[in-house]
């Protein structure tokens, strides 16, 4: 789906560079202004070539209407201005809803619980427990909530012994360690 809203704004920024010589302050409006002059000179060549009387009857009728609210200004001005804001307005719609979407897929892959968009991140050692909500819901049930509690890492016995070795070693670099201080906890306490 992020390749349908790259390839969008790819549109939209083509848009941009072509319309660069529009006139207005608005880039939606200057794109808007650029897509409504191609269409019009296409839907001229289209009517030297075959009449489209609907489309000249509902352009009509728009002019009318708009005539009716703003008597002063020009039919055609009128139609070309009409055009241009619903255009517009679209253009900034649809780039409003492709930004909303696009930052909902980045946060959505940048979660910091969330590794590869499906793993739980646990904390390293020593950062504490990570309290977390999963959303669970199968097919015609309502969705359930449940709360857990992601531990953080522990060392294994190995990983332990090599750490206390390490720790040993430099604290004293030229005194090495009897047997009996790499042993662990758990094995001091056993009776065997």
């Amino acid at each position: 789906m992020i390749y349908v809203y790259m390839a969008v704004l790819g549109i939209y920024v083509l848009f941009f560079f072509l319309s660069w010589r529009e006139t207005g302050r608005n880039p939606f409006r200057r794109m808007a202004s650029y897509i409504l002059r191609r269409q019009q000179r296409r839907s001229q060549g289209a009517s030297k070539r075959k009449g489209n009387w609907r489309r000249d009857l509902r352009a009509r009728q728009l002019g009318e209407k708009l005539k009716t609210l703003k008597p002063s200004e020009g039919m055609q001005t009128q139609i070309e201005a009409y055009y241009l804001s619903q255009y517009s307005t679209i253009l900034m719609v649809v780039f409003a809803g492709v930004m909303i979407c696009l930052a909902v897929w980045v946060s959505a892959h940048s979660s910091p619980l969330l590794m590869e968009g499906r793993y739980i991140w646990r904390s390293p050692y020593g950062k504490g427990d990570i309290p977390i909500e999963l959303a669970a819901q199968i097919a015609g049930e309502e969705e359930e909530i449940f709360r857990y509690i992601v531990e953080e890492r522990k060392y294994t016995e190995q990983e332990a012994q090599a750490l206390l070795l390490l720790l040993f070693r430099l604290r004293s670099l030229s005194a090495p360690l009897p047997p009996e201080a790499l042993q662990t906890r758990s094995k001091k306490q056993s009776p065997l």
